[in-house]
């Protein structure tokens, strides 16, 4: 990820963001099936998305004369729709009372965290518009990081001198890691909410032409408020999102030693 008020890497990490919202009703929530929903992509973003998924739940009806479930009549049930935009680097998933707008990296430069928010909620406001909610009930902000370290195959990466966050055990006992995921939920790193880290590493993709290796990890990043936003004033949500995004990025930089942000620079 990258500050755009303070450090600025030429080569971020960043593969992916997501601002996520969830709404209340006042009273009963809107009516919402396939059709509404794509017109909610038609009408509200025209050309600029297609849609491209639908996702959905099975209900199983309980025969409560045989005391067991009835699995030859499914009832399915809609829920959310996805829509991509035609370079395939946006994402809109709207439900009854969610929307998740999606960034990708699909270029070398990163747009930046503005691009995102100016872009998230210009669909908040036509969400808004659209279904009507009553409150804000919740909101997240979301960050996939890819690092590569750059590695010689015949010698070992010393992750301590790239990362300040890594799992340990006794060298001794168990011998060296091949592999790794561990999850973080951080009440205190940020002021703005919680903030949970799922770091693990990942193999070399076989088209890359590198061999596999423990040098690419991915780090997920997210932040959700300590309690509900509740408010839908734009200005309230922006005042959220920034502060949420500058104290996320002081929390990517505290994870990495001087030699591991260097990668970035």
């Amino acid at each position: 990820m990258t500050s755009d008020s303070r450090v600025k890497f030429k080569n971020p990490p960043v593969i992916e963001s997501w601002i996520e919202f969830r709404f209340s009703y006042a009273e009963e929530s809107p009516y919402w099936d396939e059709t509404r929903a794509e017109a909610f992509i038609v009408d509200y973003f025209g050309g600029k998305f297609k849609v491209n998924s639908y996702f959905g739940r099975s209900e199983i009806v309980v025969d409560a004369s045989k005391g067991r479930p009835d699995f030859s009549k499914p009832k399915l049930i809609f829920e959310r729709i996805r829509a991509a935009s035609l370079e395939q680097d946006r994402y809109i998933q709207a439900g009854r009372d969610l929307l998740v707008y999606n960034m990708l990296r699909k270029e070398h430069n990163w747009p930046e965290y503005s691009t995102l928010r100016t872009e998230a909620l210009d669909a908040y406001g036509k969400y808004i518009d659209c279904l009507k909610p009553n409150a804000l009930k919740n909101i997240s902000l979301h960050y996939r990081d890819l690092v590569v370290i750059p590695f010689d195959e015949h010698n070992k990466v010393n992750l301590d001198g790239y990362f300040t966050i890594l799992p340990k055990v006794p060298e001794g006992t168990y011998g060296d890691i091949s592999g790794f995921m561990i999850t973080l939920e951080m009440p205190e790193v940020c002021k703005s909410g919680v903030t949970r880290l799922i770091i693990q590493n990942e193999t070399s993709p076989s088209s890359s032409g590198v061999p596999a290796s423990n040098a690419r990890f991915r780090m997920d990043w997210h932040l959700n408020p300590h309690k509900a936003v509740e408010s839908l004033d734009k200005k309230i949500v922006t005042a959220w999102l920034d502060q949420a995004h500058d104290e996320l990025f002081e929390a990517f930089v505290a994870a990495f030693t001087k030699k591991g942000l260097t990668l970035f620079a």
